[in-house]
C-alpha cells in the first residue's frame, strides 16, 4: 500500500497489531492516512446543543468562559475534544484550530453550568435562524460563534483549526471535507448537537 509523505506502518508491541506513524508529525493512527491534496483542512462551527447533547451543557449557561478549555500540547481542547472521534487509536498529535460555532456543549472547569433542556429540534430552529442570519449578510459565522456558539472555541470565533480526516465525529468530518473554501454547510447533526461548518482553508 502506498502511503503519503512521512508515512510509516510500524508495530504495537502493545496491542499487537500494526499502526501508521507520521515521522514529521509523531502523530498515530490506526486508520491509514488519507491520500491527495485535501489531507488537512480548516473550518469554523457554530454549535447548538441539546438536551440528548453527548454533554448537555454550555458555557453560556454557567457564565464561565475562561476555564471552558485545557490544554494539550500546543492545542486548546474543549467542545473541539467532543468532536473528535472517540478515539481506538495511540493518542495522535493534533492541532485544532478549525473555526466554528457550537451552541449547547461544553463543560467548565470553574463552574456548574446548568443542563440543556432544549429539544433536537429547538436546537435546529434556533440555528436555522442564525443560518438565515449568516447567509443574508447580517452577521458572520465567526460573529454569531462568538456570542451564541456552546463550544469552548467560541472564543476564538468557532475556530477550530486545521484537521485531518479521522479526527472529527464522521458526520461533522465528512460535510467539512465536502465543502469548497468558504462554503457555509447546511446543518449537520452530530453527538455533540448541531452544527453549522465554514470551510476556511
Amino acid at each position: 500500500m502506498e502511503l503519503p509523505q512521512n508515512w510509516e506502518v510500524r508495530h504495537s508491541r502493545t496491542y499487537s497489531k500494526d499502526y501508521y506513524f507520521n515521522t514529521l508529525t509523531k502523530e498515530s493512527r490506526w486508520d491509514p492516512p488519507p491520500m491527495g491534496e485535501n489531507e488537512r483542512i480548516r473550518a469554523s462551527h457554530l454549535l447548538i446543543k441539546h438536551k440528548d447533547s453527548r454533554r448537555p451543557s454550555s458555557w453560556k449557561e454557567g457564565r464561565s468562559f475562561e476555564r471552558n478549555y485545557f490544554w494539550v500540547g500546543n492545542s486548546e481542547k474543549g467542545e473541539v475534544e467532543d468532536l473528535r472521534n472517540e478515539p481506538n487509536e495511540p493518542s495522535p498529535a493534533i492541532s485544532l484550530l478549525s473555526p466554528h460555532m457550537l451552541t449547547p456543549h461544553l463543560f467548565s472547569l470553574s463552574l456548574p453550568q446548568e443542563k440543556i433542556l432544549r429539544t433536537k429540534e429547538e436546537a435546529l430552529e434556533i440555528l436555522k435562524r442564525h443560518q438565515k442570519r449568516i447567509e443574508t449578510g447580517e452577521t458572520t459565522l465567526s460573529a454569531a460563534a462568538t456570542t451564541e456558539s456552546d463550544c469552548s472555541s467560541a472564543r476564538r470565533g468557532g475556530d477550530l483549526g486545521h484537521f485531518e480526516r479521522g479526527q472529527m465525529q464522521k458526520p461533522f468530518e465528512d460535510a467539512a471535507f465536502a465543502l469548497e473554501v468558504g462554503q457555509l454547510s447546511e446543518p449537520v447533526f452530530t453527538d455533540s448537537g448541531v452544527h453549522l461548518i465554514l470551510r476556511t482553508a
